[in-house]
């Protein structure tokens, strides 16, 4: 058998949905998702040691690559995952670098800019052999793998350049790199509308799983803001009750409104739009995750932290509803797009007005608290109104489980 490689180390072959039948996330993906528990946790903490404009700044850029290492993971896994030893290595070798970014990320732009920096192209060198690999054996992809090792070779040469130097030039120099990340995607739009069209709702399924590990960091916020209140009193608690209403709301309005649904596949402009849409999303989520704890567990929280929790929340609604505007129409519609989009919006900019007029963390949490009230109770109205909440409806089976 030793002889015979290619029992256990086999090619990677072009996906497709044609003919197959829809694919699930599989226990490794699951399991890759784990280091990114760690070096989200990681970034979240270390912003909630430093809360400031200058902090969320710093969390964002720092985000940004874990990010595109989890998506361009993601993607390859959807485009070219193989049930054999090379596809179990390679995911393999990627947690071990996921997990070396995880131990130097809460300082990657201070004393430990250099070693997150080469954790960083590791991870991309990884992964543009990886892309390199697929093109070699799926002629019809090659030119979409060309460009993505192109693209993201440039921004690795980038962040290597980076180490080279200190203070603004390196920060400068890595920005750039995520702009190459960030522009090489769209260079590939043509060459991916030539290939089959990925899963319908593997590849959302994997997103929504991303999202409950970035809220997870509100759980950790509410319950580290409880341990570390001084005096565990009635206020203490109701504050804690409050913190958890705002992380539960934002669970709660992203799984319904659109967690439960799948991109516009038919555009694949709107694909990317959806995709991309997450990114800012996660890091406002992650940050009120980080300043929940402040909230709950500091008898008189800087006004700034407050500021920043409200900031968090209104980005994370307001990402929710410009990514409203991605997903394949329904029909019937459970609500209407530019009414439940407008709403959001509105909500997002009361809740920037809840930073500005209150100071004390009960007032704030109980304001977003019932700002989520709002969305949560217009999406309900509407959802048993509508045919899909019936048993048998149109998408009874993609219904959210609270209904």
């Amino acid at each position: 058998m030793l002889k015979n490689y290619r029992l256990w180390w086999h090619a990677p072959r072009l996906r497709h949905t044609s003919g197959e039948e829809e694919r699930k996330v599989s226990w490794l993906e699951l399991f890759f998702d784990l280091v990114f528990v760690v070096i989200i946790a990681r970034l979240a903490h270390h912003f909630g040691e430093h809360p400031s404009w200058y902090g969320l700044g710093e969390l964002a850029l720092l985000f940004i690559p874990v990010w595109w290492v989890w998506i361009a993971g993601t993607i390859y896994t959807d485009r070219f995952e193989t049930e054999d030893l090379s596809y179990r290595t390679l995911m393999f070798v990627m947690m071990l670098i996921v997990g070396v970014m995880a131990v130097f990320a809460p300082y990657g732009l201070g004393k430990y800019a250099d070693a997150y920096a080469w954790s960083y192209v590791s991870a991309r060198v990884l992964i543009i052999g990886m892309w390199l690999r697929a093109g070699k054996h799926n002629p019809i992809a090659r030119p979409m793998t060309n460009k993505f090792a192109v693209g993201f070779g440039m921004s690795a040469v980038l962040w290597a350049i980076s180490t080279q130097f200190d203070g603004t030039l390196s920060v400068v120099l890595k920005g750039v790199g995520l702009v190459f990340d960030t522009l090489t995607p769209l260079w590939t739009i043509r060459d991916q509308a030539k290939l089959p069209r990925l899963s319908n709702h593997k590849l959302p399924e994997r997103f929504g799983l991303l999202v409950l590990i970035v809220l997870g960091e509100s759980i950790v916020g509410m319950v580290n803001g409880l341990a570390d209140a001084k005096d565990r009193n009635v206020l203490v608690f109701v504050r804690y009750i409050l913190g958890a209403l705002v992380g539960f709301g934002l669970w709660w309005v992203y799984f319904d409104f659109v967690g439960r649904r799948v991109p516009n596949r038919a555009n694949i402009k709107l694909s990317l739009a959806w995709s991309y849409g997450h990114l800012p999303m996660l890091i406002c989520a992650v940050a009120v995750g980080a300043m929940i704890a402040h909230a709950i567990g500091t008898k008189e929280p800087e006004p700034i932290t407050l500021m920043l929790l409200c900031t968090g929340y209104a980005g994370a609604l307001l990402c929710m509803a410009l990514l409203e505007f991605t997903l394949a129409p329904e029909h019937p519609a459970v609500v209407h797009p530019a009414t439940s989009m407008g709403l959001k919006i509105l909500l997002a900019a009361v809740a920037l007005m809840v930073g500005l007029v209150f100071h004390q963390p009960i007032a704030v949490l109980g304001a977003l608290s019932v700002l989520n009230l709002v969305m949560m109770l217009y999406g309900l109205i509407w959802w048993f109104r509508s045919p899909h909440s019936r048993p048998g409806g149109p998408s009874h089976h993609h219904a959210p489980e609270h209904h």
